[in-house]
């Protein structure tokens, strides 16, 4: 099976992603969305995994122990550059109460063998581009948006295990276990 973990966005939140998604649209650019359903921060990408491991995996997350905090969006951008559009995102602050969350469950995983992600960087995918059919007008509108705060700020009190199944309408997602925050010692 085909696993992540992540952490789960309020449905204010993804409301207000989806506004901006529409903001947007596609009159500069193809671009496939994501499904405001699906919208999330990935915190680690397993892959596809075998039904085997999933219980060692779920024991080893239950162990990572933070503290909760509050987050925001804020900010948009393009990977892998404005240049070289292929996908669209909004930033998460703050930035480095969520590295840590990510260098933990990262080292979880790692133990059980997964590979380590050096180059983590808390963002929500928004979209990805297909085709662009006016360059100037869609970085015109990318650079607009370059600095958007979107929404209150929300508690990052919780992570989850995820499964993916691929289908032609796109992902579907189901949670296997969510895993609250306690207090760090």
């Amino acid at each position: 099976m085909r696993l992540f973990v992540a952490c789960g966005m309020p449905d204010g939140i993804r409301q207000k992603l989806a506004a901006l998604q529409n903001d947007i649209g596609n009159e500069h650019a193809r671009i496939k969305w994501v499904e405001p359903v699906n919208i999330h921060l990935t915190m680690k990408f397993l892959g596809d995994v075998k039904d085997s491991r999933v219980d060692s995996i779920r024991k080893s997350l239950r162990k990572i122990r933070f503290k909760p905090f509050i987050s925001s969006v804020s900010g948009f951008g393009a990977f892998p550059s404005e240049s070289y559009v292929k996908v669209l995102w909004v930033g998460l602050k703050p930035k480095e109460r969520l590295e840590e969350l990510h260098a933990r469950i990262d080292g979880s995983m790692s133990e059980l063998g997964f590979r380590k992600d050096p180059r983590f960087q808390p963002h929500v995918t928004l979209g990805r581009v297909r085709f662009v059919n006016d360059k100037n007008e869609f970085l015109r509108k990318i650079r607009e948006l370059k600095n958007t705060a979107i929404g209150e700020p929300f508690k990052t009190d919780s992570f989850k295990l995820v499964k993916s199944t691929l289908t032609r309408s796109g992902p579907v997602y189901e949670d296997i276990e969510v895993f609250g925050s306690s207090s760090v010692r």
